[in-house]
C-alpha cells in the first residue's frame, strides 16, 4: 500500500517524509505536481492499491489493473500495479504546492540530492551553488539580462553561477513526478525562464498553470481581488521565491567578500537587495515628488504598481531574504552545512512567527540596522531606519529639510544606480528622493507596530 502524503486527500494514514514539515492554516493554493518516493525493485512485483491510489500512480505513468470482486463486496474492485527494475515500487507521493509547506520539502530533497551527488573537492559550498542554481531560473537574476551597469552584473553581486553544479543536479534529479526544475520554474513566468548559458533544461509549462506562481505568504494574506469569496494561487499576492533566492545570493556573496557579519549592514548589501530597489524606483518616470509619499499606501493590496520596481511580492521576497540571512547566520564560513538554507528558512517561517503580521518587519529593522555603519548619536532603532533609507537615497533630512550629497559621494558604488553617470550629473530631484525614503521607512515602520519619528 502506498503512502499518501496529501491533506484530506486519502483514507490512508499520513506519513511524514520530511523532518521539517511547518503546519500552515492556508488552503488557497496552486497544486503544481506531485513528488513520489519510489524504490527499486529486483524483479517484477505485483502491489495492491486503493481506487484513490490508482488515479496518483496513473499521474506517475504506471499502468493500474482492476479485478472485479465477486460476492458481497463485489462493488469494489480490487487494483493493483506492477514495479518493475526499470520504474520501481512507489512508497509515498506528495502533492507540492506552492505553499511554504512545499517549498521546504522541495528545498531539503534538492539539498539531500546536492550533498550525494557533489565531489566534495569540487563542490564544497553548497548552499552557494543551490543559491545560484534557483536563482538563475529566472534571467533578471543572471548577466544575461540587459539594462544593469556593469558594476552591478550579477557576477559582481551574487557572484557566478555554476553551470557544472546546474548540470549534476539537472543530471541527476531522480525525483518522480514534479522535477526541481518543474517545482522551481513555476515561479517564472516563461518570458523571463532562462536557458541560456546551459543553466538550466528548456521550460516546460505545467498543465492548468499559465502564469508564474507566487509563494503563498505565511505571514500576510492580502488578496489580489478585494471582495472575492475565493482565491487561487494565481491570485494571491505572495512573495517572489526566485527573487528572494536572488536578494538572499547577494547577501551571501557580499558577506564573503567583505568579512561576514560584521559588515552585515554594508551599503553593498543593501543595495543590493531591498536598497536597490528603492533607488530603481526614484528613477521612474511616473513618480513625482508629490505622489512618491502616497505610493506606499498601496504596496501591500496590489501586484504592480506605477513604477513597477518594488511590487509586494518583490518586497517581500528583500525582506525574508535579509530576515533568513540575519536570523540565522547564513554566511560563507557556514558553507559545509549543506542543509543550512532549509533549516533557516524552517526556522524563519515557524508557526508562532506567522502569528503576528508584525513579526517581519519588527524584525527587519532590528537586523538592518544592527551593528549600523553611517549614522551617529541616533536614539533608536526606528531612528536609524529612517537614517538608513534616507542614505540610500543619497540624502539626509533634518527638522524636515533634506540636503544634498555632494557630487563625490554619489560617485561611490553604493549610489550608483540612482546616477546614469558616474559625475551624478543627471538623476532623480532632491524632493523625490527625500520623500520617497520617508515613505519607505514609514511603511516598514507602521507595518511593524511602531510610530515613525520622521525626521
Amino acid at each position: 500500500m502506498i503512502n499518501l502524503i496529501l491533506p484530506a486527500l486519502s483514507l490512508l494514514t499520513p506519513v511524514v517524509a520530511s523532518p521539517i514539515c511547518v503546519p500552515t492554516a492556508i488552503s488557497y493554493s496552486t497544486c503544481i505536481g506531485y513528488y513520489a518516493t519510489i524504490e527499486k525493485v529486483t524483479t517484477n512485483t505485483k502491489y495492491s492499491i486503493s481506487e484513490e491510489d490508482a488515479d496518483y500512480l496513473r499521474q506517475l505513468g504506471y499502468t493500474i489493473h482492476s479485478v472485479d470482486q465477486t460476492g458481497p463486496s463485489s462493488f469494489h474492485p480490487t487494483y493493483y500495479y506492477w514495479a518493475t527494475p526499470e520504474k520501481g515500487h512507489v512508497v509515498s507521493i506528495r502533492q507540492i504546492r506552492n505553499d511554504v509547506d512545499s517549498f521546504l520539502f522541495m528545498l531539503e530533497q534538492l539539498e539531500n540530492l546536492a550533498h550525494r551527488v557533489c565531489p566534495v573537492d569540487v563542490y564544497t559550498d553548497i548552499p552557494d551553488n543551490i543559491l545560484g542554481y534557483i536563482r538563475s531560473f529566472n534571467q533578471n537574476y543572471t548577466d544575461h539580462a540587459s539594462g544593469y551597469l556593469p558594476a552591478f552584473s550579477w557576477a559582481h553581486t551574487a557572484g557566478n553561477v555554476s553551470v557544472n553544479f546546474n548540470q549534476l543536479i539537472e543530471d541527476n534529479d531522480d525525483s518522480n513526478g514534479l522535477s526541481f526544475s518543474q517545482f522551481f520554474g513555476s515561479f517564472v513566468s516563461s518570458s523571463a525562464y532562462c536557458t541560456q548559458g546551459g543553466y538550466h533544461v528548456p521550460f516546460v509549462p505545467i498543465s492548468g498553470i499559465s502564469n508564474a506562481l507566487s509563494l503563498i505568504d505565511p505571514c500576510e494574506h492580502y488578496q489580489h481581488s478585494q471582495g472575492s469569496s475565493s482565491y487561487s494561487g494565481n491570485d494571491m499576492i505572495g512573495i517572489d521565491l526566485v527573487h528572494m533566492f536572488a536578494s538572499l545570493d547577494t547577501l551571501y556573496f557580499t558577506d564573503s567578500i567583505m568579512g561576514g557579519y560584521a559588515t552585515a549592514s554594508s551599503r553593498l548589501s543593501v543595495i543590493t537587495s531591498w536598497g536597490g530597489d528603492l533607488q530603481t524606483e526614484a528613477k521612474s518616470t511616473s513618480l513625482t515628488p508629490e505622489n512618491s509619499l502616497s505610493f506606499f499606501n498601496t504596496l501591500s493590496s496590489q501586484n504592480s504598481n506605477n513604477g513597477g520596481c518594488m511590487r509586494y511580492d518583490d518586497f517581500t521576497a528583500d525582506l525574508d531574504a535579509t530576515n533568513v540571512a540575519r536570523q540565522n547566520f547564513i554566511f560563507p564560513s557556514h558553507s559545509r552545512n549543506y542543509s543550512i538554507l532549509s533549516a533557516a528558512f524552517a526556522n524563519y517561517y515557524a508557526v508562532d512567527h506567522v502569528v503576528s503580521h508584525t513579526y517581519r518587519y519588527t524584525l527587519f529593522i532590528e537586523l538592518t540596522v544592527e551593528n549600523r555603519w553611517a549614522f551617529q548619536n541616533v536614539t533608536s532603532e526606528v531612528e536609524a531606519f529612517e537614517r538608513l533609507a534616507a542614505d540610500v537615497m543619497c540624502c539626509s533630512i533634518s527638522n524636515g529639510v533634506p540636503s544634498d550629497y555632494p557630487s563625490i559621494a554619489k560617485m561611490d558604488l553604493s549610489y550608483k544606480l540612482l546616477w546614469n553617470d558616474v559625475l551624478a550629473l543627471s538623476g532623480p530631484s532632491l524632493n523625490l528622493r527625500a520623500n520617497l525614503s520617508v515613505g519607505f521607512s514609514a511603511f516598514v515602520i507602521e507595518k511593524a507596530g511602531l510610530t515613525p519619528i520622521s525626521l
